[in-house]
């Protein structure tokens, strides 16, 4: 499996050529912005986007080769968008009450984005009936309200070889470049030509050049070239370790099941650089300025440079140490972790989609197999004997109340983490936290059911083994069918 990556190389173009290109820009996106809503009509018509087909002509001064780059463009981030609509769709069907049929109907119709189809049968004989067809329906659109739907009004230009063309440099010509680019204009037969210096980072990347190139308009007007390889899978010989990673934001970014720990100084550098931000922006605003100053642009920039390289970083350590052939990770949002509103925010707009890219860029590179795991209960589960207990975590403490292992909270949720990959009755997406927590209680007693009748019986002092259990509310109904004989 290859990985496309994009890398920027230096433009040494003059005042006209890149002005002649900054012109497209407001075309460019208000063309955009024209063919999502005419895509959007067409998948509530058709219950898919059409890179090739419209509803209705969209009218542009830009060249048709530029329209259809447009439109490939605008229905690739459109197709990703859906594909996240689709987990916020499984997660509320997973949520809810309805029966246990309807929801894996349910499922079905929101695996293959049936939601605006017909009523049909399926191959395997199952009626989609219209009643289900319109509560997917009704799902999409709750869905759609909490997901923002992509905004194209500040969209980049990716552009082919329809409208941009890459030109390696000839030993006998224009030996000053590395590379060209002759772009389209809006002067029809008139393109400019943009040379773009190599350097020693882009060069040391093996892989095929594409015929794509990324043109970005900074805030403050400059233009940024970007040229895309299709890098090759590496040459990677794993051990036969399975990892397993708990995100934590206090004594360390994260920790493996190993008993690592990485990035312990990460946060006091963010928290450093954001604290500096708020503290600008707080004052601009208290002048009536909303409008970031070049300081604050550097600082924000300075911001999401230290997030990306320290993810990677992060992660590269990781995998140099242990060269694990899988990597086992919660299936949970960071920012639900992160201590202040502005590093939320700080990871919703960019560290979320960093540290995605990295996991996504390590499995394609080097094969490692990435599994996320349901994070419900990781926390408060004991790694050694399995027992659930709000009281088991106190801060960054972890001590079992039933075995008594002491151990650092999120040491402990890595090895919990590692070990719920192996549990097939939890390795099912539609689980909801009340059947995690069940089968988790049930399993617990399972396995202690002998001590735990025998104790019972001599009614256990407060604070033994059973006591503790006992005063557990998590295993409160489960304790009645065990006492009872009607425990599974």
């Amino acid at each position: 499996m290859s990985s496309l990556r994009a890398y920027g190389l230096k433009n040494q173009a003059n005042q006209n050529k890149i002005t002649s290109i900054q012109e497209v820009f407001p075309y460019y996106r208000a063309t955009a912005v024209a063919v999502a809503k005419d895509q959007w009509n067409y998948f509530f018509k058709k219950s898919k986007f059409n890179k090739f087909d419209s509803f209705v002509k969209v009218q542009t001064p830009l060249s048709a080769r530029y329209l259809q780059t447009i439109r490939s463009q605008v229905v690739g981030q459109l197709n990703s968008f859906v594909s996240n609509l689709q987990n916020s769709i499984r997660k509320m069907i997973t949520k809810s009450s309805l029966p246990e049929e309807q929801k894996k109907i349910l499922y079905t119709i929101n695996k293959y984005k049936f939601w605006f189809s017909p009523s049909f049968t399926s191959e395997k004989g199952i009626f989609y009936s219209e009643e289900n067809l319109k509560l997917s329906r009704k799902l999409f659109h709750q869905a759609l309200k909490s997901n923002r739907k992509p905004s194209f009004k500040r969209i980049q230009m990716v552009l082919d070889s329809k409208v941009c063309e890459i030109h390696q440099r000839q030993d006998e010509k224009a030996l000053a470049f590395d590379y060209w680019l002759r772009v389209s204009t809006l002067k029809k037969g008139k393109p400019v030509w943009i040379p773009l210096e190599s350097n020693p980072y882009f060069d040391s990347k093996v892989g095929k050049l594409k015929a794509i190139t990324q043109i970005n308009l900074k805030k403050n007007g400059n233009l940024e070239f970007r040229l895309v390889k299709d890098l090759p899978k590496e040459d990677y010989q794993p051990s036969d370790k399975v990892i397993g990673l708990d995100l934590g934001f206090r004594d360390g970014f994260v920790f493996d099941s190993e008993g690592g720990a990485f990035g312990t100084k990460f946060l006091t550098k963010l928290k450093s650089v954001t604290e500096e931000i708020n503290r600008i922006r707080k004052a601009r605003n208290k002048q009536g300025e909303f409008e970031n100053s070049p300081r604050l642009e550097t600082l924000i920039k300075k911001d999401k440079s230290l997030i990306k390289n320290e993810i990677n970083r992060i992660v590269n350590r990781l995998v140099e140490i242990h060269q694990p052939i899988e990597i086992i990770i919660e299936d949970l949002h960071l920012e639900q972790i992160l201590a202040t509103k502005s590093l939320k925010r700080l990871y919703n707009n960019y560290g979320k989609k960093v540290f995605l890219e990295k996991l996504e860029s390590i499995s394609k590179l080097k094969g490692i197999k990435i599994t996320k795991v349901n994070p419900a209960y990781t926390s408060q589960e004991c790694n050694s004997c399995g027992y659930v207990d709000k009281k088991n975590r106190d801060s960054d403490k972890f001590r079992c109340r039933a075995c008594g292992l002491t151990t650092h909270a999120d040491t402990n949720g890595a090895r919990t983490v590692k070990g719920r990959s192996s549990l097939p009755e939890l390795s099912s997406d539609f689980l909801s936290k009340s059947n995690i927590l069940s089968i988790l209680v049930k399993r617990f007693l399972d396995q202690n059911r002998e001590r735990f009748l025998s104790l019972t019986a001599q009614n256990p002092r407060p604070h033994s083994w059973a006591g503790v259990v006992l005063r557990n509310p998590y295993f409160s109904s489960q304790l009645e069918l065990l006492e009872t004989g009607n425990f599974p």
